[in-house]
C-alpha cells in the first residue's frame, strides 16, 4: 500500500473511530460545587441546604467587589475580590460538567479503539519521511 493510500485510510479510520467515540459519550451538567467535590461533604455549611456554593455565596463577594470598583476604580481590594469571585465561578462551571459512556458491548468498544489507534498508526506511518 503506497503512502497516499495509507494516509487516506488511516485518516478515515481515525475519523470514524473518533466520531463513534463522541457519539458514545453523554455530557451532563449540574451547576455548582456538588456531589463528588470537597465542598459538598458532611462538614460543609452547604450540605443539606439544597444550595451549591456558587448559587449565592460566590456571587455576593462578586457584587461587593463590583460595588467597590464602581465606588473607587483604583481599589486593589475591589479588583482582588471581583477577580477571585469570577475565577471561582468559572472553575465551578467547568468542574460541574460530567462525562459518561453509554453502555456498549466489548466488541463495539474494541472496534472503536482499533479504529482510532490503528488509524492513527497508519496515518503517522504514512506521514513520516523515509
Amino acid at each position: 500500500m503506497n503512502n497516499l493510500a495509507r494516509l487516506v485510510v488511516g485518516l478515515g479510520m481515525m475519523m470514524a473511530g473518533v466520531y463513534w467515540f463522541l457519539k458514545s459519550v453523554y455530557v451532563h451538567q449540574g451547576f455548582g460545587f456538588r456531589h463528588n467535590n470537597m465542598f459538598y461533604d458532611y462538614n460543609s455549611p452547604f450540605y443539606g441546604s439544597g444550595m451549591s456554593s456558587v448559587t449565592g455565596w460566590v456571587v455576593l463577594p462578586l457584587l461587593l467587589g463590583i460595588g467597590m470598583l464602581f465606588y473607587n476604580p483604583k481599589s486593589a481590594w475591589g479588583w482582588l475580590i471581583a477577580a477571585s469571585s469570577m475565577v471561582i465561578l468559572v472553575i465551578s462551571t467547568v468542574t460541574s460538567v460530567n462525562f459518561s459512556f453509554r453502555s456498549m458491548s466489548a466488541f463495539d468498544f474494541l472496534t472503536m479503539i482499533v479504529l482510532i489507534f490503528g488509524g492513527a498508526g497508519l496515518f503517522l506511518s504514512a506521514s513520516r519521511k523515509g
